[in-house]
């Protein structure tokens, strides 16, 4: 039994797991095992289904006639999967990146970039990158790592059997720094009502390049207040802010922060 170039034979199942033999003690004592006993003509590319007789055997591997035997069946179905070859790739995926981020300034190392998998054939046709998990950069430490389990599609097999990945960041010229940011803005106010601050400042910790770093100030940081992201009534609250940093795609900011903004009916 063997499948052709490119495939690989999944694991046989059979439709019953065991059966019943009645008749006389000393006969059915002697029973060591029962088969089911298929030719198959090779070499397999598609999933195969057989219908096979079942044979009794005793501790010699001889063959036991069925006669004066009842067995609660005499055949079984055996279900031979045939499986496609395939090279999956991984990536991993960002969240909380600032609009104005570019996630491909990252440098980073994945222990394992792709995969030999065995699918049914109509998953390895359509076979694309799978996103092993996604990195919160609001979280972002320079030189972390982070592992990650490699999710497959469903019936496939993992042929290199190699399952996590390891994400890490590698240090190379980023550095880190507190600024104070003052810039923070309203965005999408309610109707009806007033909004102001009643925070003036933030002070946050950005990583970028030195070189960028060097170059960065306060006034290069922009945190926005989306207020449609609350239902707002008159009082006061502590909203999110998101913060950009037009100038540059290299700098994330990090951490989470908020600003109290109070709100009145006009």
């Amino acid at each position: 039994l063997y499948a052709e170039d490119g495939y690989i034979i999944g694991t046989i199942s059979l439709d019953m797991p065991k059966v019943t033999v009645a008749g006389p003690e000393d006969k059915v004592s002697r029973i060591a095992r029962v088969v089911a006993r298929a030719n198959v003509s090779g070499p397999l590319v598609t999933s195969t289904g057989i219908t096979a007789q079942l044979t009794l055997l005793d501790s010699s591997g001889a063959e036991i006639s069925k006669d004066g035997l009842s067995l609660s069946a005499d055949e079984v179905e055996i279900s031979i999967p045939v499986l496609k070859k395939g090279v999956m790739p991984l990536e991993v995926g960002f969240i909380n990146a600032p609009d104005s981020f570019d996630v491909q300034t990252l440098s980073y190392v994945m222990s394992v970039r792709e995969i030999n998998i065995a699918a049914p054939e109509s998953v390895i046709d359509s076979l694309t990158t799978k996103t092993v998990g996604y990195i919160d950069l609001a979280d972002f430490e320079i030189g972390a790592s982070y592992t990650f389990d490699i999710p497959l599609p469903a019936g496939a097999v993992n042929i290199d059997n190699i399952n996590t990945v390891t994400v890490t960041f590698q240090r190379g010229d980023l550095e880190s720094k507190q600024l104070r940011v003052t810039d923070i803005r309203l965005e999408n106010l309610p109707e009806g009502f007033d909004c102001r601050l009643v925070t003036g400042s933030v002070t946050v910790e950005v990583i970028a390049p030195a070189d960028v770093l060097e170059e960065l100030h306060s006034t290069s940081i922009v945190a926005v207040v989306d207020c449609s992201k609350t239902t707002l009534e008159s009082g006061e609250y502590d909203m999110e802010l998101e913060f950009s940093v037009p100038a540059y795609d290299s700098v994330l900011v990090v951490g989470s922060h908020t600003a109290l903004i109070r709100v009145e009916s006009n």
